[in-house]
């Protein structure tokens, strides 16, 4: 036991001597100055765009993904491109966004 501590305390050791400046880093940043904090760059009574927000509607936000309903799953063939986006994919599988590649005559 004593030889393994003697070699453990050794080595760390090494580690203290490979880089002295972290010794004097505590006295470094004691002296550092920190700078003032700024004054905010817009006022803050109001909100980004001028208009207070409206409120949140939960029917507004509605989205109907039942099987009877108008963005209802449709699972990819083997035409489909997927990506790794599960969040892209989803929306493809609810046919918010193609799941094709444009064709020149699309366009």
């Amino acid at each position: 036991m004593t030889k393994f501590t003697a070699g453990v305390l050794l080595s760390m050791l090494s580690c203290a001597t490979a880089f002295p400046a972290i010794a004097e880093m505590g006295a470094v940043l004691q002296r550092r100055e920190e700078p003032p904090p700024r004054a905010p760059a817009g006022r803050l009574d109001r909100p980004n765009t001028g208009r207070p927000p409206s409120g949140f509607n939960a029917e507004d936000q509605y989205v109907d993904v039942t099987d009877g309903g108008p963005n209802r799953f449709i699972a990819p063939s083997g035409a489909d491109i997927r990506g790794q986006c599960p969040g892209l994919n989803a929306a493809a599988n609810h046919g918010f966004i193609s799941v094709r590649l444009p064709s020149f005559s699309s366009w």
